[in-house]
């Protein structure tokens, strides 16, 4: 699922900038936590049974995905948990000649790969060697670049694949349990037509039951990806509409695909309304739509609970700014942009470092909220960057709205 120290500009802006800022920026909090006013409220959910509990640890919304504070040696690194990704892989600085243990197969590009003891590594008090042995070694910088922040390491399928982890996005905790608690909401049986790739049946569109795989590697603030032969089945049959372009930010991939949306989709026993997908090679649904519940993952068993949380009815967003942000050397910037976007039109260009995004310093924001702000339609994102040692204010103006909002 993969972005400098400036000193600080002052920003000469009018009352009526400023309050495009602060609306701006508010538009993208709103996104992170997935709250509208307008949503009728979700009863409190019960604390955990603490005899059920193994391990806990808090996550932030705001970092776009899930992350679990590891303690290798003295330090505290950042692993992201992703069920997407087959086997548990770790950054190739933190293998320094390390002898690998073992061989694996890459799926992706059919090549073997040399597999390595996990470091000696903590979460909480859970040993990381034995939870996930034998990792991949990978160069993480590019996700690191993407989510803002140093990615030390992926905690993939082998490590969920032995135990119960429980997603509480309200709570922005994940709880490592021993038992599956009284009340975990909708069991959805999951099913491995591939190894290590778990899939639930989701309805599109009244259509058949499809397999996803849940994917909690996939970021972005859409419900996921489709793929192309439902695309098409989708447009064929007026049940979709192309919406836009995307950038997978997770893998740094610049290659922009359609962005559908179709009116529903239907699993663990809710109807999620106008729901948008990207195309990609397989059905997956994302960080972003499990972020609608708190999801409890017995995927050992193959099984998965979800039990509505307060983002129920949050919408799926879209990006049309044709941006891709990163975060270099502590400074944000940009990676790409889409030729005949918004920012294309506004005169950004690919390794501008931005010193600030609305009211948010580049070298301290986070991404994740730049990219909700991006998503206001109509809206106008003052930005000032450095580009060939020249300052450059420009005010990036957001196309209109493109998706359907009737329930």
């Amino acid at each position: 699922m993969s972005e400098l120290g400036e000193t600080r500009t002052m920003l000469d802006l009018t009352v009526k900038s400023i309050r495009l800022q602060i609306r701006l920026l508010c538009f993208g909090l709103a996104l992170t936590a997935g709250v509208c006013a307008a949503q009728a409220p979700v009863a409190e959910r019960s604390p955990i049974d603490p005899y059920l509990v193994v391990e806990r640890f808090k996550f932030a919304m705001t970092d776009g995905a899930v992350m679990a504070p590891v303690q290798i040696g003295d330090r505290t690194r950042r692993f992201m948990l992703d069920t997407g990704a087959r086997t548990s892989v770790v950054d190739k600085s933190l293998l320094v000649g390390a002898k690998s243990i073992k061989k694996g197969y890459n799926e992706g590009t059919k090549e073997a790969v040399e597999l390595f003891a996990m470091p000696d590594g903590k979460l909480g008090a859970m040993d990381l060697r034995k939870a996930a042995p034998a990792v991949a070694s990978v160069d993480l910088s590019k996700l690191s670049e993407t989510l803002g922040f140093e990615v030390a390491g992926v905690l993939g399928f082998d490590f969920f694949s032995t135990r119960i982890v429980q997603i509480d996005f309200d709570r922005e905790e994940v709880l490592i349990l021993n038992k599956i608690p009284v009340k975990s909401g909708e069991r959805v049986s999951v099913s491995y037509k591939s190894l290590a790739r778990p899939t639930i049946k989701v309805k599109v569109a009244d259509g058949k039951w499809e397999d996803f795989l849940i994917d909690t590697g996939v970021i972005g603030f859409d419900s996921g990806r489709l793929r192309p032969a439902l695309v098409e089945s989708l447009l064929a049959d007026s049940k979709g509409r192309v919406v836009g372009q995307t950038i997978d930010h997770a893998s740094g991939d610049q290659a922009a695909t359609r962005l559908i949306q179709t009116r529903q989709i239907e699993t663990a026993d809710q109807v999620t309304p106008q729901v948008v997908f990207g195309e990609h090679s397989e059905n997956l649904l994302s960080l972003y739509y499990l972020s609608r519940y708190c999801v409890t993952l017995d995927l050992g068993h193959a099984k998965v609970f979800f039990d509505p949380g307060k983002r129920i009815r949050q919408p799926d967003y879209v990006d049309h700014s044709g941006l891709q942000l990163a975060r270099r050397d502590g400074q944000a910037m940009i990676r790409s942009v889409l030729p005949g976007s918004p920012a294309a039109a506004a005169g950004l260009k690919a390794e501008d470092r931005i010193l600030f995004f609305g009211e948010l310093r580049g070298d301290a924001g986070s991404l994740h909220v730049m990219r909700g702000a991006l998503c206001a339609p109509d809206g106008v994102v003052p930005i000032v960057v450095r580009r060939a040692g020249q300052e450059f204010r420009i005010s990036l103006r957001l196309g209109p709205a493109t998706l359907d909002t009737t329930k």
